[in-house]
């Protein structure tokens, strides 16, 4: 009997965040026992572009609304590029930054103070602790990576003073009676955190990029437990800020942090719906585990850049250097031995071969630099008409065909995407 799921939505940017949001509405549609597959997910794993939908999805729910009103709502903010151009607008926008006056400004915190205003109003960790609409999702897990160790950091809470030990990683990580600096984490810098991925942005930084309400960077610092933080390093990053990037580096499906929360609930013989010294229930084993990838075999490989076969293009750079450095001192000697005292024309036919040289040099650059450039916009487009442009949030897709695509592939094949 299938009465506990586990979700994970995997990275992809704004495309996984849209497959992600398919997921949720095929399983509200799916029927078991009279009862939507859906409201049986208890604990929801993202990274990257999932942990936009996982976040928005559990905010809302929390909030009281229904989980078609929470699709549509997502639906419309996914659908163009919305939050791509506020988020450039953002950037250069100084009123808005005084606003967040703790935070770096770049490019990543652009799209983190984009998602507070746009999607998740402001909201933060605290709001996990009210139950009052008693949402069928417990604990949500969004996951990033953290530079000082090279190992996955989850944001994750399933809402009660207690589970502040499993916020972060075993190396960093609140100290258990730091409980109201968790809460005053915003939900937008941790989906910034998960979808910071390389090259496209640059590392969000923990103390100064989350400070928000009556935190500062310090008091967030203080809130820290780094006793096991980098042992080669250990005194080099004892209360010092650190970088956050994309989970994606580390478990694009976020398919550990799920896997790790199905091995430390209670076998399904001892699980109990009975109070643990806690004060909560002892969380039931899961019956399922669903993980929504959008890697996809539709996409074109990578192709390797073939080797260069235009004869110039095969002389190594170090000659073309020598080349130079020799012409160039050479004709300065000639002019200065052979020139004194002749006509204008004498120095014109002394300095041809040198004009000749230049032209050939030149001309064998500009040819070079044609051909590579050819080349490079070749595989380029070949990248990014493939996998590439899942993971990216530069020149974002019409995203309206896309949560119609996931819906409709997991329509056709249900049982092979659980």
């Amino acid at each position: 009997m299938i009465k506990n799921v586990g979700l994970a939505f995997s990275g992809g940017g704004f495309r996984a965040a849209s497959f992600a949001l398919g997921t949720l509405s095929y399983l509200q549609h799916v029927q078991l026992e009279g009862k939507p597959m859906l409201q049986r997910a208890s604990f929801v794993s993202s990274t990257s572009g999932g942990s936009i939908t996982n976040a928005f999805y559990a905010l809302r729910l929390y909030q009281g609304h229904q989980p078609e009103a929470i699709f549509k709502e997502l639906y419309a903010h996914l659908s163009g590029d919305e939050i791509l151009e506020k988020a450039m607008a953002t950037l250069t926008n100084s009123k808005i930054w005084a606003a967040y006056p703790h935070k770096t400004r770049n490019l990543i915190n652009a799209f983190a103070i984009t998602y507070d205003q746009v999607l998740f109003g402001g909201k933060t960790m605290e709001v996990f602790w009210n139950k009052a609409h008693q949402p069928h999702v417990d604990e949500v897990c969004f996951n990033s990576t953290e530079l000082n160790n090279g190992i996955s950091f989850r944001f994750r809470t399933n809402g009660t003073d207690a589970d502040i030990i499993s916020f972060g990683n075993f190396y960093l990580g609140f100290k258990k009676e730091s409980v109201e600096a968790l809460k005053s984490l915003r939900i937008a810098d941790m989906v910034a955190a998960s979808s910071c991925f390389p090259v496209g942005f640059e590392p969000i930084v923990f103390p100064n990029d989350f400070a928000a309400g009556e935190e500062t960077p310090k008091s967030l610092l203080d809130a820290f437990e780094f006793d096991h933080n980098n042992s080669v390093h250990k005194d080099a990053v004892q209360a010092v800020s650190f970088g956050l990037i994309d989970g994606g580096v580390v478990d694009n499906q976020g398919l550990y942090s799920l896997g790790l929360e199905d091995s430390l609930r209670p076998p399904k013989a001892s699980a109990t719906s009975e109070p643990s010294p806690n004060g909560k229930p002892e969380p039931r084993p899961f019956d399922l585990l669903i993980a929504c990838d959008v890697a996809s075999y539709f996409l074109d490989p990578y192709e390797v850049p073939s080797e260069p076969t235009k004869w110039y293009l095969k002389i190594p750079l170090k000659w073309i250097v020598v080349a130079l450095a020799l012409i160039v001192p050479l004709t300065g000697v000639t002019v200065g031995i052979f020139a004194a005292n002749r006509e204008p024309w004498y120095y014109f036919l002394l300095l041809l071969p040198a004009y000749l040289s230049s032209g050939l040099i030149g001309f064998g650059f500009w040819k070079a630099a044609k051909a590579l450039q050819k080349e490079k916009k070749q595989v380029h487009g070949k990248v990014l008409g493939g996998t590439l442009v899942s993971s990216s949030i530069c020149g974002f897709p019409k995203l309206s065909n896309s949560c119609k695509h996931a819906g409709n592939r997991l329509r056709n094949s249900p049982w092979k995407f659980i």
